[in-house]
């Protein structure tokens, strides 16, 4: 048996926890990250770790294990200028494959232009 695959998903909003929650059903190991306490709150039962950090922040997404997780998920609400922060230090510290929720066609090819594995409009 393999090793179940570990993501960690960066925004709990609606399209983050119902992709958090689907992996974590898929036996994968997730970590969810948010700023939002109650956010955290309500998955740390369901995922494999719970943390609470402002994605925006370098130093916050130095201490998560971007570099050896399978893959990274931004899903950072409608804020653009947030998840192009966010992605920026997320491919700058590491990380391999990372999938973004991109908010518009413009944000989309931006992600692309900073080396997303993948954009997906939900």
């Amino acid at each position: 048996m393999s090793p179940a695959k570990h993501i960690v998903v960066i925004g709990l909003g609606s399209f983050g926890t119902a992709v958090a929650t689907r992996l974590a059903e898929n036996r994968c190991r997730v970590t969810g990250v948010d700023s939002q306490r109650e956010r955290v709150e309500a998955l740390k039962d369901v995922l494999y770790e719970a943390v609470i950090a402002d994605a925006t922040q370098r130093d916050a997404l130095e201490l998560l294990p971007l570099k050896t997780a399978d893959s990274v998920i931004i899903s950072m609400g409608e804020n653009i200028t947030l998840s192009l922060l966010a992605t920026l230090h997320v491919k700058e510290l590491g990380a391999g494959r990372v999938v973004v929720k991109g908010v518009t066609h413009e944000h989309g090819k931006i992600l692309e232009k900073l080396g997303v594995s993948r954009v997906v409009f939900p």
